[in-house]
């Protein structure tokens, strides 16, 4: 009678422990049919960069002295030739400064006896800085005005993605100042010497647009995207099925239309972060079984498809 007592208690807890186990173990997600789209498949390579000058010349005082006029201001253009200034050498500044000190006609009979001397452009540009004042006393050395002959895009195109640039590849340049305003641009030259900038090897990549947007200018910060690939007619799938994984081959179950399940080898390609392309084994409008993803759930499938993977990064 002891025994069946026990017999009986270790057969209750037996049926409690696998009425536990039923109602606790994990279900089955449900499957869902996610659609494989045709689409454009555009990758980009991001850099950093700035809006510079390609060639910039330093305007200097031909002669020591003082400076009578300034006829141009930052952002002027100006031509091979022209007059920005007018200065007076430090002898003429002197007479200039004793005749208006005796008044009278001298002051005059010296500017028609001792001219003042021009500065002259020498290049067709625009004016970027202007670096003096009317009355500055100024020497051979003193640089009076900067002077660029076209703003171009640098980029700082870090040495990993060197190999995704060549010449003539498109690229998007935005500003910081004007998040709206976007530049279409070329690659116009990549540089052979290597530049450390903030501990990592990087390379300039010099681009051109056919005109740059007024409201540039030298030195501001720019985003830059090279356009590395850009696909017609691709197959694609979102992003999220590869959970960050690219070119990686998955088992991938096809719902047919007599409602049976065939299961296909897949082969991813690379991610732009929306979309990842499907190299083979899809075709599009086909539909293929994911289980149903709940992220609020602990018992969310390691992976959209629940089956294993084989090759691939993250």
């Amino acid at each position: 009678m002891k025994n069946s007592k026990i017999y009986i208690g270790i057969a209750v807890v037996i049926l409690i422990a696998i009425g536990i186990w039923f109602f606790k173990a994990p279900k089955e997600a449900p499957l869902e049919q996610l659609e494989v789209k045709e689409g454009t498949f555009t990758l980009f390579v991001a850099a950093g960069g700035t809006i510079q000058p390609e060639n910039k010349i330093t305007i200097t005082a031909p002669i020591a002295g003082r400076i009578d006029q300034i006829l141009v201001e930052e952002g002027g253009a100006v031509r091979k030739g022209q007059i920005i200034a007018w200065m007076s050498s430090t002898d003429r500044a002197a007479l200039m400064d004793s005749a208006r000190a005796k008044g009278g006609e001298q002051i005059e009979d010296w500017q028609n006896v001792y001219k003042p001397t021009p500065i002259i452009s020498p290049a067709k540009g625009t004016i970027i800085s202007k670096n003096i004042v009317v009355g500055q006393t100024v020497t051979q050395q003193t640089s009076l005005f900067d002077l660029s002959d076209r703003l171009i895009v640098m980029a700082d195109v870090d040495e990993t993605d060197l190999g995704k640039i060549s010449l003539g590849q498109k690229a998007e340049v935005r500003v910081d100042s004007y998040p709206n305003l976007i530049v279409e641009t070329k690659v116009e030259r990549i540089a052979h010497q290597s530049v450390v900038k903030n501990s990592i090897n990087t390379y300039e990549v010099l681009l051109l647009a056919e005109s740059l947007p007024a409201e540039f200018r030298a030195g501001l910060t720019a985003a830059i995207k090279f356009e590395y690939i850009n696909k017609d007619k691709a197959v694609l799938l979102p992003t999220w099925v590869a959970e960050g994984r690219e070119n990686f081959t998955q088992e991938v179950s096809i719902a047919g239309t007599d409602k049976k399940k065939e299961q296909r080898s897949v082969k991813f390609g690379l991610s732009n972060g929306e979309w990842v392309e499907v190299l083979e084994g899809l075709k599009p409008g086909e539909n293929i079984l994911i289980k149903k993803q709940n992220v609020f759930s602990e018992n969310t499938p390691s992976t959209p498809f629940g089956v294993r993977v084989r090759g691939g990064r993250r």
